[in-house]
């Protein structure tokens, strides 16, 4: 129907709502993002559970080895210084060694002398006849055994061994000349000593002559406490041929190397005298050289 048609009409509207600040602000804004979904907790499994669910394994058979077992020593005081003690008497034979090889290398003759002989050592070889005496063994520290001592030979009239009682002395005895620079020779073993060939024979008269050495580096020589002798102890001597000649001690005297007179040395205390004088070095070494600065001197008379 028209509007000029109708006889009456009514308007009618809606009320319209008014928009104002606050409006805007509480508008709630909604994630377009899926809500979350939580699953359910996975119940825990123990290990036996997991050892029964897992497929059989075969076992391997693995040798085993016994360990070794090392006692260990238990640590001590007593211990402890037993194995100082060692290392020290270690230290001290090396050392030893060592100034005994010293001692070796530059041939120390500590009971080298002057000779100062009236005569020439060819003149008084050409009296001892054709008899020849065993060679003067090397330079040693090796001490003769007992046997060793006693199946020594010399010619027959020659010294062959000396003996003091008083200093459990027994050595062998072997034929020593003059060196280049006219010194006694000494033996070449520190345990033997030398009779000098440019001396008398025991049993004529004269003086005998014996040297030994005092040592050798620290090692202590056939006369070593020779010093330590008194007037009217005893001296021995057998010749080759077993002949025995008793001494009785004169005189003891150490005295400086400067002050002793060879030549004296050589001659008897009195005329027609047999007597045996036993030489060796004392006192301290000389800086420099392989001598020593004293001399003892033993003079005994044949009984």
């Amino acid at each position: 129907m028209s509007p000029s048609q109708a006889t009456s009409f009514e308007f009618r509207t809606a009320p319209t709502r008014r928009f104002d600040r606050t409006d805007f602000t509480q508008v709630e804004v909604r994630s377009a993002s899926p809500r979350p979904r939580f699953e359910p907790r996975a119940r825990a499994v123990s290990s036996t559970q997991r050892l029964r669910r897992a497929e059989p394994v075969t076992p391997v058979k693995v040798e085993t080895y016994e360990p070794v077992q090392i006692s260990a020593v238990p640590k001590s005081k007593r211990g402890y210084h037993l194995r100082k003690k060692t290392r020290r008497m270690v230290r001290g034979s090396a050392l030893s060694l060592l100034l005994v090889a010293f001692s070796m290398a530059g041939y120390s003759y500590h009971t080298q002398v002057k000779a100062q002989s009236t005569e020439p050592a060819s003149h008084f070889k050409s009296q001892r006849g054709d008899s020849v005496a065993p060679v003067n063994p090397g330079l040693s520290a090796v001490k003769p055994t007992s046997d060793e001592i006693t199946s020594h030979t010399m010619p027959a009239t020659h010294p062959k061994l000396l003996e003091i009682a008083d200093l459990g002395l027994k050595a062998r005895i072997y034929a020593v000349g003059s060196t280049a620079e006219g010194n006694v020779a000494a033996p070449k073993n520190i345990y033997n000593v030398g009779w000098f060939e440019g001396s008398s024979l025991p049993g004529e008269a004269g003086v005998t002559f014996i040297d030994g050495h005092y040592g050798l580096g620290v090692i202590g020589g056939v006369f070593k406490h020779l010093a330590q002798l008194k007037t009217g102890q005893n001296i021995s001597l057998k010749t080759g041929n077993d002949t025995l000649y008793n001494y009785r001690i004169s005189s003891v005297q150490t005295v400086a190397v400067s002050a002793v007179d060879m030549r004296g040395v050589f001659i008897p205390s009195s005329k027609d005298r047999k007597e045996l004088v036993l030489m060796t070095c004392a006192g301290k070494q000389i800086p420099g050289t392989t001598q020593m600065d004293e001399r003892t001197i033993v003079r005994a008379v044949q009984l």
